[in-house]
């Protein structure tokens, strides 16, 4: 008898019903849906902060240098810099900056611009650091970010960063602390 009453106890075991298992499934997807543009603004936050610095050394490094040669250097070689191992770097080049080299990375280059900049750029933002008054004259800080399209979430990172917005031209710019 007793062994019966067991068994009885473990069949009528109730569990969850399909609407309920579907509340959790949907509260679930609500939760994630929300989670998701938060998680990857921060992991892109994260890894442009930690390339803030090695662009503050640039940009140190190209004063040291301009106030022994008069002028700024054109390759990484002159700066008595260390930076990552690139996957390739090219070599000066031109555009709307005459720029010196290149170094390609995986998700990211630096930039030597003549122009008395050193950039850095990702898929989608451009961060500048300007080497003296005449490159950012709209930022005080003398760094800035460039988001040339409309991407929501570039503009969300350099927020983020703590960047000022203003525009120039048909372009968002945002000043860095």
């Amino acid at each position: 008898m007793e062994n019966k009453s067991c068994l009885s106890g473990i069949l009528n075991v109730k569990g969850f019903t399909l609407i309920e298992l579907l509340v959790v499934v949907l509260i679930i997807g609500i939760l994630a849906a929300v989670a998701l543009p938060k998680y990857q603004v921060a992991v892109t936050k994260a890894r442009i902060a930690r390339l803030l610095p090695l662009l503050k050394t640039l940009q140190d490094a190209q004063r040291v240098y301009y106030l022994s040669n008069g002028h700024y250097s054109l390759t990484f070689g002159e700066l008595d810099v260390d930076i990552p191992t690139p996957n390739s770097i090219t070599a000066a080049g031109s555009g709307s900056w005459t720029s010196g080299e290149r170094a390609y990375y995986d998700d990211y280059l630096l930039e030597v611009l003549t122009s008395n900049m050193v950039n850095m750029q990702t898929k989608s933002i451009d961060i500048r650091f300007a080497l003296d008054d005449s490159a950012l004259p709209d930022c005080a800080s003398k760094r800035a970010a460039a988001v040339y399209t409309s991407d929501t979430h570039a503009q969300a990172v350099v927020r983020a960063l703590g960047g000022t917005e203003y525009l120039r031209g048909d372009h968002i710019y945002y000043c860095l602390p």
